[in-house]
């Protein structure tokens, strides 16, 4: 299995191989990538296991993108975008077992939790354009939906 060295500035990354495990701190749990399948025109798309266990909604595995990841500088939380028709980006926080997540196209850009950095995709004259960078706190009320 590869070992996927997170930035250590919390800036996005980029896993294209088979099996990944990303290099975090040992009393962080283990955060495994197995590739899964790529769609027609796509990047590759992953299941994500924390501590041992794939992530499900229901019975079918969470299905997450290989590019555009962020870990925090403390190794402690991971931002990752999720899902194919309906896209979210999610935010684990990897010590407590939590998770924020929104729905939408952004290019997420930096994590030094609570603070997330992201820009939107905006679609115009058939082509796609970055929005201005946006930096949310996840902690606070908003559009970022917390799951426990």
């Amino acid at each position: 299995m590869e070992i996927i060295q997170p930035n250590a500035e919390g800036l996005s990354f980029s896993f294209w191989g088979h099996e990944g495990r990303i290099g975090l701190p040992p009393d962080v749990p283990e955060v495994v990538l197995t590739y899964e399948y790529e769609p027609p025109h796509g990047d590759f798309m992953y299941t994500l296991s924390l501590a041992g266990k794939i992530l499900r909604h229901g019975r079918p595995p969470r299905l997450f993108w290989g590019r555009n990841i962020l870990v925090s500088p403390r190794g402690r939380h991971l931002a990752i975008t999720e899902g194919l028709e309906e896209m979210r980006h999610t935010v684990f926080s990897l010590a407590e077992n939590r998770e924020w997540s929104r729905r939408g196209f952004v290019k997420l850009v930096s994590l030094a939790f609570p603070a997330l950095t992201y820009q939107e995709y905006v679609f115009s004259a058939h082509k796609v354009v970055l929005g201005p960078l946006v930096t949310v706190d996840l902690q606070a009320n908003g559009g970022w939906q917390a799951i426990v």
